[in-house]
């Protein structure tokens, strides 16, 4: 591949035009032995600018080059550039190869639900991507228990496309929809009660999220003891925990606003309380 990369002779410059070929195969051959780290080298050969113009190549060079670096951008939780490499692969697929499309969009619409995007239920059953259908109700609707439910019972599938680790991430987005969901009913009551200030609907009391974790929130939340209750009769550990996850959010972009601990009151920002899930971190 080095000789071919450098050759400059009329027979060389021939020969160059295989070297994204060999590179293929050596993904090919690297994510078998899970050396995935080696991936890096081939990739910044490719980058270099003495490299062949990467539109030169065939179609189906390109697009299965494209397709390995989206799952190595995946590996990596760089889903901004897993999804520019998927979606130049899926773009540029042969529409008749359907199980190529279907491969590349097994790692697209987990990298498109983590950027916040929700994809069509047609697009799922046309495509067989049954087990990807229970996950984005879950994340839509703010189901974290019934996620990881999702996630346990398909874990060696994932596990087996390098897609658990990124898709147990859906939590934190499922976390945040569900608050959302909270604090639109919050801001429909107190529209509609005229007694109500309008600052109040940036207000939300803490206890509201109680119900709803308990009955949406991860398992966990069921196993906390009950037994010490604050002076609003809520468990003291439960409200910990939400405030815990609230925390997060807000830490990571999701939501807008902070926690007023004396008076028990999540206050959001009254510009965007809730930020494109796109523009949130993973970290």
């Amino acid at each position: 591949f080095t000789i071919m990369g450098r050759a400059t002779t009329e027979d060389g410059v021939k020969k160059r035009a295989g070297a994204l070929f060999i590179v293929i195969n050596q993904f090919k051959v690297y994510f078998k032995l899970g050396t995935l780290q080696l991936c890096k080298n081939l990739i910044r050969s490719v980058n270099q600018p003495n490299f062949p113009k990467f539109e030169s190549f065939p179609v189906s060079h390109r697009v299965t080059y494209k397709f390995y670096v989206g799952r190595i951008k995946v590996l990596e939780d760089d889903m901004a550039e897993a999804d520019k490499h998927l979606t130049y692969a899926l773009e540029h697929c042969h529409k008749e190869y359907h199980g190529n499309i279907r491969r590349i969009l097994e790692y697209l619409i987990p990298v498109k639900l983590i950027l916040g995007y929700l994809p069509d239920e047609e697009l799922l059953k046309r495509q067989e991507l049954s087990h990807l259908s229970g996950l984005v109700k879950c994340v839509k609707i703010g189901d974290v228990r019934k996620l990881s439910e999702e996630l346990e019972r398909n874990q060696h599938l994932y596990i087996s496309k390098g897609l658990y680790l990124s898709l147990d991430r859906l939590k934190v987005i499922a976390y945040r929809n569900l608050i959302r969901a909270v604090v639109s009913i919050h801001q429909e009551n107190v529209k509609a009660d005229a007694t109500q200030k309008a600052t109040n609907a940036q207000r939300v009391p803490l206890r509201m999220l109680v119900n709803p974790f308990k009955r949406y929130g991860d398992s966990d939340l069921l196993e906390l003891a009950e037994d010490k209750k604050d002076d609003s009769g809520v468990s003291i550990q439960i409200m910990d925990q939400i405030k815990c996850i609230l925390s997060n959010l807000i830490f990571k972009g999701y939501v807008k606003g902070y926690i007023s601990h004396e008076k028990s009151f999540l206050v959001l920002s009254a510009n965007q309380p809730f930020p494109p899930v796109k523009n949130g971190r993973l970290f």
